[in-house]
Formats: structure tokens, C-alpha cells, sequence
């Protein structure tokens, strides 16, 4: 009987051993999507945020102060085109465990997200004219958390930026001479976004690979730089030029926060010979981006409509913007 009991616990031993798997590489192939969503936003995450300031002319003339808003899109080439590429991962169908995941609401905005990904912006401007021409401008940005839990669930998503801008107006727009000025300003701005992975499922090896945890990413950039505005008065009409060298040092960290990994086959669970570890990316940026940015400012009497775009020379990204602003 002791013989019988041996040579069963043998079996059941290689058996065991059989089917072990090193969950490894599903770590590291994490990690890299991780690394290559936080690389793929923050290299556009400047342009973003120095989107339009409300004010077109480079000079506010006879006016005090002014109030208005901002809307528009840096238009990126894509977020998660690289998911398609099989030199990314180790052993992951990436693609394939989000596809047959994803809720289907958002399965649209992943696919357009491969090739083409619209970073939004909306912003609170105004400004003020000193003494000796000198005009200071703020805008202010958030997008709180409370808002997306009431839109949508099991996800994580919250912007806030703030930004200031103090330029010397150094040619008054007289005659055949146009309006310019030089500025210097700084930015702030994080955005945070997360996913809820529980029970995400894929073939793997022959068995079942199932995922859970809470996917955590944020952004953080501090930007400072240099801005000197053209533009020239036709009429209602004042076309613009800004020239914006900029300094930005951003930093990225993304985690799937309690992360588990279990394997079964056939509804029986498999053992591991590795454990797949907790998937983590950091990332830092520092140079200095080039933009610019051009548009015509419409003036109708107090009202100002300011149809604009941004173009950044280093990563070959255009922004769309719309400002309309009250000048008093």
C-alpha cells in the first residue's frame, strides 16, 4: 500500500511539474505596455497644455482686462499603435487580452486610438494690462474625478493645469508696423487615468491566464519658457505669429496595483513556476519643444473670436483651438 501511495505522489509530483509555467514575461509584457502608453502622452502633453491662451494680438491695446474660454485637441498620431507590433512582448497577445476585454462602449476609442488620438483641452482664460505695456495672462484647466465616475464606471480619469504668462508689449500695431511683443511664462499640469482589469482572460501556453488588479497611470509636467507674438490689425480682422521655445521636465509613472496572475486548466488551477511580479513603468522627459502658433483673431466690437492651431516641429503634431473671450 505504501509502495501504491508512493509511486502515486511521483506521478501527481511530475504531473504538477508538467504543467508549471513561468509567469514572468507577463510582468515585463505589462510593464512594456505600461512604458509605451505613458511614452506615447507625454511627448505630446506639452503641446496640450500650451494650447491657445485666448488672445491673439500681441497687444491688448486700450483694454483693461479680459475673460473667456478655450477649446480644442492636440491631434496626436496615436497612443497604442506599437500594441500591434509582436517584437513589443515577450509572450502577451496584447491587442487580443484588450479587444476581447474591453467593454464594448470603449472598444471604438481603442481602435481609433492605435492610429489617431485627439488629447482634448478646455481652459478658463484672462488677463490684465499694466502699466508700460506690460499684460499678464492665466489659464486655469480641470477636469475632476466626481465627473467621469458619473459618466462612466471602472474608470479613473482627472486633469488640472495652471498656467501664467507676463510679456512687455514692445511695438504698438500703428500704421504699416505690426503689434509685437516678448513674454516669459510657466505651466503646471497632472492628468491621472486608470482601468479596473478584473478577470481579463487569455489563452496562454494552453491554459487560462487570468489578470486582475487596478491599472494606475499619471502624468506630471512643469513647463517654462519664451514667447514672442506678432500680429497685425486688417480691418476686423488681426492675423497672428507666436514663436514659443519651451523647457519642459515631465515625469510619467504607471502600476497595476494589487496585480494577480492565475492560470487554470480546465478549471483546475496550475502552479506557476515563476510568478509574474507587479508590472511598473517609469518615465522622464527634459528638452526643449519648439511650437508655433498662428491664427486670426475676429474682432467684433467687445467680443473676440479666435480660430487658431499650434504646431509642434520636434514631434510633427498640429492642435486645433477656439477661444472666444470678453475685452473690457
Amino acid at each position: 500500500m505504501k509502495r501504491w501511495c508512493a509511486v502515486f505522489c511521483i506521478i501527481a509530483g511530475c504531473a504538477a511539474a508538467g504543467s508549471a509555467q513561468d509567469l514572468r514575461p507577463v510582468g515585463a509584457d505589462l510593464s512594456t505596455l505600461l512604458g509605451g502608453i505613458g511614452q506615447s502622452v507625454i511627448t505630446n502633453l506639452q503641446q496640450s497644455v500650451l494650447a491657445d491662451d485666448g488672445v491673439g494680438s500681441a497687444s491688448l491695446g486700450d483694454s483693461h482686462f479680459y475673460v473667456g474660454i478655450t477649446l480644442g485637441a492636440a491631434l496626436s498620431h496615436g497612443i497604442l499603435g506599437f500594441v500591434n507590433n509582436p517584437n513589443e512582448f515577450q509572450i502577451l497577445n496584447v491587442n487580443g487580452l484588450i479587444t476581447s476585454n474591453l467593454p464594448s462602449s470603449l472598444a471604438g476609442y481603442y481602435t481609433t486610438s492605435q492610429t489617431f488620438f485627439p488629447d482634448p483641452n478646455f481652459k478658463v482664460t484672462f488677463g490684465v494690462r499694466l502699466m508700460m505695456g506690460i499684460e499678464v495672462f492665466g489659464t486655469f484647466s480641470i477636469f475632476p474625478e466626481a465627473l467621469t465616475d458619473a459618466l462612466v464606471q471602472n474608470v479613473t480619469f482627472n486633469t488640472l493645469s495652471a498656467g501664467v504668462l507676463v510679456r512687455k508689449v514692445m511695438i504698438e500695431d500703428s500704421g504699416p508696423f505690426p503689434a509685437m511683443s516678448l513674454g516669459v511664462g510657466y505651466t503646471y499640469a497632472n492628468l491621472n487615468a486608470g482601468y479596473s482589469i478584473n478577470n481579463f482572460s487569455q489563452n496562454f501556453s494552453g491554459d487560462t491566464l487570468t489578470l486582475g488588479g487596478n491599472l494606475k497611470m499619471g502624468w506630471t509636467l512643469n513647463t517654462a519658457g519664451f514667447e514672442l507674438d506678432v500680429s497685425k490689425r486688417l480691418l476686423i480682422f488681426v492675423p497672428y505669429l507666436k514663436f514659443m521655445p519651451w523647457y519642459q521636465w515631465a515625469s510619467f509613472s504607471g502600476s497595476i496595483d494589487n496585480f494577480t496572475a492565475n492560470l487554470s486548466s480546465g478549471g483546475s488551477p496550475v502552479t506557476p513556476t515563476y510568478g509574474a511580479g507587479s508590472p511598473l513603468a517609469n518615465i522622464t522627459l527634459n528638452d526643449i519643444g519648439f511650437l508655433m502658433d498662428f491664427g486670426v483673431e475676429i474682432a467684433l466690437g467687445g467680443f473676440k473670436l479666435v480660430p487658431s492651431g499650434s504646431y509642434d516641429i520636434l514631434t510633427n503634431t498640429l492642435s486645433v483651438n477656439l477661444s472666444m473671450r470678453g475685452q473690457f
